[in-house]
């Protein structure tokens, strides 16, 4: 059983309110904002969602009191730009942060554009990539990205039959068959990555070990959301526990509580000749004490193996800490995980100043199921020398072409099979 991983971070369970004042974003009709909703923020108790059709409606209700302003390309027959001039032309509106929505293609291409001829405070392509949402109204909003503290566990998970009482909507697995991997867990649920297509509402038996404890864990959990894109070819599923016998929350909370006090962020930092190395452990913290760090000077590479990700309100404090390197001559991240990756994809100026060497990347070995994290050179895995020969290396606007590299199983030796969309997980660099 593989112990603790990073892996991508996503939510399996509606959230709790963590404020008295419930968060109101107004936002113009849109099929694809809602559709993002549906898969990360409705069920929450804390955002509430309001849709216009025009400007008039959209000032009225701004007027009434919202914390955030979504706009579309177009709010009825008017432009976003209009729009966001309105919002900021009325003295009642003008303070609220306003975010404009464009879609793929010709209209993901002029966002730049689009936010220097207005007064958007940020520019968001929707369908957004799975997490953005939640990070953003992080940013915004400052509400927590989810309900309570879930950790980006890899547990290999088997179901022993649909639940007694409670037939499958389909026949479900046989029992004892490998349902799937973790890619978090809480005391609450898990998402699972599993290739067994899974329907809402369904009941099973779950078992699998936490590292370090004897025994498993037998735990009847229904299928809460569903989500066919985030890891294709396989199917995501978050699955809320049910009638959690109470040795089992215990094992569990002891298990996770165990994993949160492990964790404060701390750093190690060693001179090599020219450089020196700075090794991140832990979760960054918005109330972290960073001065020491402010202070270092020349060459500098960060190595991010243990650095597990940085919090939602504390995204501020890793770009003031950049910001500040004032005497630094170049900075390096190396062995930068997964999680961290993925906070880079979906926060455009998270790595500004910044060069990253190596990262994580996750992968899937097709014949016995295992998934591995595999570390990948940028120079060495990346370049242009690396690509196969024949396979050209730039696409028709000169733009490198990432391939994910070969590599084998280390339990059966077959070749792995990376597990996420290579222009989509290597857009950071």
């Amino acid at each position: 059983m593989p112990g603790p991983s990073v892996e991508r971070l996503a939510d399996t369970r509606p959230f709790r309110c963590y404020h008295l004042r419930v968060k109101t974003i107004v936002a113009t009709s849109s099929p694809d904002l809602a559709r993002d909703f549906d898969q990360e923020l409705l069920g929450r108790s804390d955002v509430r969602l309001v849709t216009v059709r025009t400007i008039p409606e959209l000032i009225e209700r701004l007027r009434q009191g919202a914390d955030l302003c979504l706009v579309g390309r177009t709010v009825g027959e008017s432009t976003a730009a209009a729009a966001c001039a309105a919002v900021r032309g009325d003295k009642r509106t003008a303070l609220c942060p306003v975010v404009l929505l464009l879609g793929l293609g010709p209209d993901g291409q002029a966002a730049r554009a689009a936010r220097a001829s207005a007064d958007f405070d940020e520019v968001l392509e929707i369908p957004a990539p799975p997490g953005t949402l939640s990070l953003l109204l992080a940013r915004f909003l400052g509400i927590p990205l989810r309900e309570g503290e879930r950790f980006p566990v890899r547990l290999h998970v088997f179901s022993e039959a649909p639940a007694e009482g409670q037939a499958a909507v389909s026949d479900g697995p046989p029992p004892d068959q490998f349902l799937g991997t973790t890619v978090d867990l809480s005391e609450l649920g898990l998402l699972l990555k599993t290739r067994q297509p899974l329907q809402i509402g369904e009941r099973l038996l779950c078992r699998f070990a936490l590292p370090g404890q004897p025994g498993d864990l037998d735990i009847q959990a229904r299928v809460a959301r569903t989500d066919d894109r985030s890891f294709a070819p396989e199917h995501g599923a978050g699955l809320c526990f049910e009638s959690l016998a109470e040795v089992h929350r215990r094992s569990l909370r002891d298990y996770l509580t165990t994993l949160l006090g492990s964790r404060p962020f701390r750093w190690h930092i060693v001179r090599e000749q020219d450089r020196q190395v700075i090794s991140l452990t832990g979760v960054l913290r918005a109330d972290a004490d960073l001065f020491p760090l402010r202070q270092l000077r020349g060459e500098l590479d960060f190595r991010l193996r243990d650095f597990r990700r940085i919090s939602s309100d504390s995204i501020q404090t890793w770009l003031d800490l950049i910001r500040s390197l004032t005497g630094a001559s170049k900075i390096r991240l190396l062995e930068c995980p997964i999680a961290f990756v993925q906070q880079a994809n979906a926060i455009s100026n998270l790595l500004e100043q910044t060069q990253v060497v190596s990262f994580y990347a996750p992968y899937l070995c097709p014949r016995c199921g295992l998934d591995e994290e595999r570390l990948i050179d940028v120079a060495r895995d990346l370049s242009y020398g690396a690509q196969p020969s024949g396979v050209p290396s730039i696409d028709d606007k000169g733009n490198p072409i990432r391939r994910a590299p070969a590599f084998p199983c280390s339990s059966c030796g077959a070749a792995l099979v990376f597990d996420d969309i290579p222009e989509r997980y290597f857009a950071f660099l």
